[in-house]
């Protein structure tokens, strides 16, 4: 089983580079595939993804007479034939995302094509109100006017579509703001046996294609942040690659309960569960026993310790990056669940990588129940102590990566068990405290 973070493959490595020009950075975010044992019931709004292609008539405005629904398969398709055509719904959750940003584009991977048909130019036209993925073509939205011709794509090579580029398409900031409904349709030149099938966010086909990750829909957001973010890096020792179990606003691909987990929301929202699972770029697990836990950045520790034993918490740890406490303005991060053997005190600087503790599972509910069931390390980011999905933190970046980017993925492990696949690598160095 391949184990490897989103755009972190052959295919995309290059992604990996925050690219600044000025102040600006470049950034991606590629939603891995939505829990299918929660996806019929989960509200539409928390989906990562939302995708999917009817077969209509070439007007697109009359619905056919079995009235399709939209289909969600590892493919979404643009053409058709004479008589009709393939039209695709395509929609980011856009929540923790940068909301100014100076470009956007969606990027698709079309495939071989495997038919007699040939791919098309196509168009890119905003949906006029609101849809839901498992919604029938008579409901789904009628669309805006379209915005030009983008050039017949070539297999596995990316596609890119703007949705926002400025002084002409504005979608991705109307979206954010509310001034737009989210979400485009695509639509083809042509209807002479025609057809662009791209890869959707469900492609996960590893053990045909090892890069399955790397083709599926990618957000190319470029922004200013309008605040300092210091370079973070995972809190975890580097040279290795680090299983996420639990991820921004709590969703994780196993489904377990509660999901969303409500810990990881509200004011906890920009927070990761990371596992004790590692592995060298060999696969081979590096860390065993005491997992070390590090500083993201340098700062001063603001807490160390286990002042409320019914918050959750456990033993844990906060540092301060770069806070202004007259303005209370800047960076925070927390480190949740450790074990009792701190290496650090409150009032200590610490360098970026030094070592605060060791991953562990402490914490008790106001009820006297564990508040974790397993080791692990929680993280949280926060900006002005804030941590919602609405604060600045959705301008920070962790290793090149939006902390929306640490997601989950599941699969089935060396063993044949359906368990979290997905792995994402430090650079971190690790540097021993001073005074224990």
């Amino acid at each position: 089983m391949k184990r490897c973070a989103v755009l972190a493959t052959a295919a995309l490595a290059w992604c990996l580079c925050l690219a600044t020009q000025a102040n600006a950075v470049t950034v991606w975010y590629q939603p891995t595939p939505f829990p299918s044992n929660v996806e019929s019931t989960i509200q539409e709004n928390l989906r990562h993804y939302s995708e999917g292609w009817v077969d209509t008539d070439e007007t697109y405005a009359v619905p056919q007479t079995i009235n399709p629904t939209l289909q969600q398969l590892d493919w979404v398709h643009v053409g058709g034939d004479l008589q009709n055509r393939f039209l695709t719904y395509l929609r980011f959750d856009l929540t923790g995302l940068p909301k100014n940003v100076d470009s956007a584009l969606l990027y698709l991977m079309p495939g071989a094509d495997t038919s007699p048909w040939t791919n098309s130019p196509y168009e890119a036209c905003p949906v006029q109100s609101s849809w839901s993925s498992s919604g029938l073509w008579a409901t789904l939205p009628t669309i805006g006017t379209c915005v030009g011709w983008y050039a017949a794509p070539t297999a596995n090579q990316w596609s890119g579509i703007w949705l926002q580029y400025p002084g002409s398409v504005e979608w991705y900031s109307q979206w954010q703001n509310g001034t737009a409904n989210n979400g485009i349709a695509l639509y083809s030149e042509y209807a002479d046996y025609a057809d662009n099938a791209f890869f959707s966010s469900r492609y996960n086909d590893y053990p045909v294609d090892p890069y399955a990750d790397a083709r599926r829909p990618a957000l190319q957001i470029t922004f200013t942040p309008p605040v300092s973010v210091p370079n973070f890096q995972l809190p975890l020792p580097g040279g290795t690659s680090w299983q996420v179990t639990n991820e921004v606003g709590g969703y994780e691909c196993m489904g377990g309960q509660p999901w969303p987990d409500t810990y990881h929301q509200e004011g906890n929202y920009f927070s990761i569960d990371f596992s004790p699972k590692n592995h060298d770029s060999n696969g081979n697990t590096v860390y065993t026993g005491n997992i070390p836990v590090i500083a993201a950045a340098e700062g001063v520790v603001t807490h160390a310790g286990i002042d409320d034993p019914d918050a959750g918490n456990g033993y844990y740890v906060v540092i301060n990056h770069s806070y202004d406490n007259t303005n209370q303005t800047g960076f925070s991060t927390r480190y949740l669940h450790l074990q009792s053997n701190l290496q650090v005190h409150t009032g200590d600087n610490v360098s970026q990588g030094q070592l605060l503790g060791y991953m562990g599972m402490t914490g008790t509910l106001p009820n006297g129940q564990p508040s974790c069931t397993g080791v692990h390390l929680h993280f949280g980011m926060r900006y002005a102590d804030d941590g919602h999905a609405t604060s600045m933190v959705q301008y920070a970046t962790m290793e090149g990566l939006l902390l929306k980017s640490y997601q989950t993925e599941c699969g089935y492990d060396s063993l044949n068990q359906w368990t979290w696949i997905r792995y994402y690598p430090s650079h971190n160095v690790q540097v021993y405290p001073l005074n224990n």
